[in-house]
């Protein structure tokens, strides 16, 4: 097997639908709603319904949390700019496409914003999370 070969994965069926994302616990996204107790819990109970899955856009399932930091700790970019990162795509680890990102986490491609408008996908970033 040739190293290019171990980066195959076998096909696997996607199911496309509409969904309702919110900022992942933790996050300051989240932070910024200031919920009470009660509505914590309850917000906790709706994103665990809607976790591990593949997504375009939305919000991210972030395992630890902080996507958007690490992204712009590596870009170098000033911690203000925190905010205008923006997930164009996650791919969670699946058992039947044989793809495992660490301890069943997740990849994420993240982008500025103002990149994403543009269309510049150089400016895209690859993070990978896991438990």
């Amino acid at each position: 097997m040739t190293d290019h070969e171990e980066a195959i994965f076998p096909p696997v069926a996607l199911a496309v639908r509409e969904e309702l994302t919110f900022p992942a616990w933790a996050t300051r996204g989240c932070e910024a709603l200031a919920l009470d107790e009660r509505d914590a819990d309850a917000y906790v109970d709706i994103m665990e319904r809607g976790a591990d899955r593949c997504r375009l856009l939305g919000y991210a399932d972030a395992v630890q949390g902080g996507i958007a930091e690490l992204a712009t700790e590596a870009t170098g970019r000033p911690a203000a700019d925190v905010d205008s990162w923006r997930l164009l795509l996650q791919i969670c680890s699946e058992d039947a496409a044989q793809m495992m990102w660490g301890d069943v986490g997740f990849l994420y491609v993240v982008m500025p914003e103002d990149a994403m408008r543009a269309h510049r996908w150089e400016d895209a970033w690859l993070v990978m999370e896991c438990s």
